[in-house]
């Protein structure tokens, strides 16, 4: 396993949107009906060339939705995440 954790700076309700070149299990999954402080995202890296993300909603107090996306550098064996939010 691995993965990366998220800390939010308000309760925030989270939805994945995608993923690439791991398996995340249901039960590591966030329940969109919670609400969210922090969360983990436990996965399994499926070897491969290509790239290895996993992309992320966070729908905040005032309804504002933010997307974020992870990406794995599988040489430095390191996560960066990237605010992806389309502009208005």
């Amino acid at each position: 396993m691995n993965g990366f954790s998220v800390v939010f700076p308000e309760p925030v309700n989270l939805q994945l949107a995608g993923w690439s070149h791991v398996l995340i299990p249901l039960e590591a999954r966030p329940d969109e009906t919670l609400i969210y402080n922090s969360f983990n995202f436990n996965v399994d890296i499926q070897p491969t060339s290509e790239e290895i993300s996993v992309s992320f909603g966070v729908k905040r107090s005032n309804n504002a939705i933010s997307m974020f996306k992870a990406t794995y550098d599988e040489v430095s064996e390191t996560w960066a995440l990237a605010e992806i939010t389309p502009a208005p």
